[in-house]
């Protein structure tokens, strides 16, 4: 987090457009790509199975 919250410093007191902006922009992206890789739960290969009921004897 400390990586992140320097180069959002850094973008923020370079000028916009300038080099130093679009470089502390990319790097604030990247960070927070791999931020959301860790945060994001990995996705299910297969779903679970359903679950049917057993049918039901009619009363008598």
């Amino acid at each position: 987090m400390r990586e992140h919250r320097e180069a959002v410093q850094r973008r923020q007191a370079a000028s916009l457009g300038s080099e130093e902006f679009e470089r502390a922009a990319a790097e604030v992206a990247e960070i927070e790509i791999r931020i959301a890789a860790l945060e994001e739960p990995p996705p299910h290969v297969t779903p679970p199975p359903r679950v049917t009921p057993p049918p039901q004897r009619p009363p008598g």
